[in-house]
């Protein structure tokens, strides 16, 4: 599938950490966060020997997540330092182990964060979720975001992903 291929994420990753240097360095909004809708996966495998491996839950978003990691250890450590943080999670309600994930919810509280919380927890910067990213996230800073999601049968849902990047954000204007 065009939406898991190398090729795919490599282009995406590159156009939003493009993007995410623009806003953060160029235009010095400093708390620009970027956000990947990432494909829902099969869940966990068994592996040859019958145990549960990780292979399908999380791939996707892994795969991409290890791609944007890649790609911002090669920009030059100057643009780095003038980006500042960029703590870049995986939020999905399935753990790679197949378990459900209760920490989602707190992370999806982190993303919306610009500063550590008084519980000594770091804003996410970079979010990559599946379904759970798409209804009712409104975080202002959020302006680039890439929908590497096949939702295309769901007209509604496709909408309101896209539209993630829409809040009003008054440094940005």
């Amino acid at each position: 599938d065009w939406l898991q291929s190398d090729e795919c994420i490599r282009v995406a990753v590159k156009n939003v950490l493009d993007d995410l240097v623009r806003r953060r360095v160029d235009l010095g909004l400093k708390d620009a966060k970027a956000m990947f809708v990432t494909l829902s996966d099969i869940g966990p495998a068994k592996n040859k020997k019958g145990k549960v491996s990780d292979e399908g839950a999380n791939y996707h978003a892994r795969k991409i997540r290890k791609e944007f990691l890649t790609q911002l250890s090669l920009l030059p450590s100057h643009i780095r330092k003038q980006m500042g943080r960029v703590n870049a999670e995986i939020c999905t309600s399935m753990l790679a182990s197949g378990e459900p994930d209760n920490a989602a919810v707190e992370k999806l509280k982190r993303f919306a964060l610009v500063e550590m919380d008084n519980d000594g927890n770091e804003p996410i910067d970079v979010l990559f979720v599946k379904n759970m990213g798409v209804v009712g996230l409104d975080v202002p800073q959020l302006k680039t975001m890439v929908n590497l999601c096949n939702n295309s049968a769901d007209a509604p849902t496709t909408l309101q992903a896209n539209l993630r990047i829409a809040t009003n954000w008054e440094e940005s204007n």
